[in-house]
């Protein structure tokens, strides 16, 4: 199906039908909303170290959110801008192409990637059958000696990445 689009001062293409400008202003909100970002100055940038028991927080640094280079802390998501944007238009792609199939995501902290997908799928295939699946031990992170690479050694001693409960991911849905 060919979507009609405008062409933005700038640059940049929306569409010109007003419900899929509406769909695309929802997902966008709920990506800056999961990413932290809505938050602005009150977002604070904690920096991603391993094996720290205390981690660094500083003033919110968008430059570094776009990348994924901090880690969330009002955020429900460490995922970045752009594998936001990427996990949006993926699901674009599956929709408009017709391909079956569910949505899963493993090891999902808080769950924000996966409530911009549950967003992403209700807002362009409103009737959707398709079930979001969102799996994680929810009592922390396993052993990460495995040695299989040493940036990975001591990720699992990281309080920050450490157990989420299973009900503090369900209201992120809910909220």
């Amino acid at each position: 199906m060919a979507r009609s689009m405008v062409k933005i001062d700038g640059g940049s293409d929306l569409p010109s039908n007003p419900r899929e400008h509406a769909a695309l202003m929802y997902i966008e909100m709920i990506k800056s909303f999961v990413s932290g970002r809505v938050f602005h100055d009150a977002e604070l940038s904690v920096g991603p170290r391993l094996g720290m028991k205390i981690l660094s927080a500083g003033p919110f640094k968008e430059s570094q959110r776009l990348g994924g280079q901090d880690w969330a802390f009002a955020g429900d998501t460490m995922t970045g801008q752009k594998r936001l944007d990427n996990v949006h238009s993926l699901l674009k792609d599956v929709i408009d192409h017709n391909i079956a199939g569910d949505y899963i995501e493993t090891g999902v902290w808080r769950g924000g990637s996966s409530v911009l997908a549950k967003a992403v799928l209700d807002v362009l295939e409103p009737n959707s059958q398709r079930i979001s699946y969102v799996c994680d031990s929810f009592i922390g992170l396993p052993p990460g000696e495995k040695k299989l690479s040493n940036k990975d050694a001591g990720w699992d001693n990281t309080p920050y990445l450490e157990e989420v409960a299973s009900d503090i991911v369900a209201n992120n849905f809910i909220k």
